[in-house]
């Protein structure tokens, strides 16, 4: 898989912190049963399996109102779990047709449960070539969160932001499946350190 492509602002003597997701490549298709037209939008569908943090999601066959949102092409909106058996998005359904079928599906990608077996590591670099490391991110030492959810955060404390002295850098982010030693590079991209003005 490509890595994801992202900069990275970091503000010097403010607490760094980068949240993101890895989905994995396994869709889960679920029958929608019911939808409740409100404001946001409510869905029915057993044994959906949606973590608690919201998930993009493609939606089809309950109306114009979503799927105008959420097309054939997989145009993706936000759902989040409410209970076991619903969900909500974030559209409004008041003014939708009623569903009455049982055509509608939800379609999301299942996110990785990274919360044992895995390990991660970042570094910051000035460039690729250079051989000193500015910042560095482990999972090891808590800079690095890893969540049953698929869920990713970098942390760096104000102590360390502010102890940093660059103005543009590189880096990469692995992460290491310690059961098979199969590494993933999952981002990578530029790093801009703005300089603080209030300083203590």
């Amino acid at each position: 898989m490509e890595p994801l492509k992202q900069n990275l602002t970091i503000l010097q003597g403010a607490t760094f912190r980068w949240p993101f997701y890895w989905y994995s490549d396994t869709e889960s298709v679920i029958a929608i049963t019911a939808v409740n037209r409100t404001y946001p939008a409510t869905f029915t569908a057993a044994s959906h399996g949606l973590p608690a943090s919201q998930v993009p999601a493609a939606i089809f066959g309950v109306g114009d109102w979503i799927n105008s949102a959420s097309t054939a092409a997989k145009d993706r909106v936000y759902v989040k779990k409410l209970a076991t058996g619903t969900f909500t998005v974030d559209v409004d359904g008041t003014d939708g047709d009623a569903y009455t079928g049982s055509a509608g599906r939800l379609i999301y990608n299942v996110p990785m449960d990274l919360s044992s077996g895995w390990t991660a590591r970042m570094q910051i670099r000035a460039s690729i070539d250079s051989t000193a490391i500015l910042a560095a991110f482990t999972s090891a030492d808590g800079t690095i969160v890893l969540a049953a959810d698929g869920g990713i955060t970098l942390v760096l404390a104000d102590t360390v932001t502010d102890a940093l002295n660059f103005t543009a850098a590189v880096y990469d982010l692995e992460l290491d499946n310690t059961a098979t030693g199969e590494v993933t590079r999952l981002a990578e991209g530029k790093v801009t350190l703005k300089p603080q003005v209030t300083r203590v």
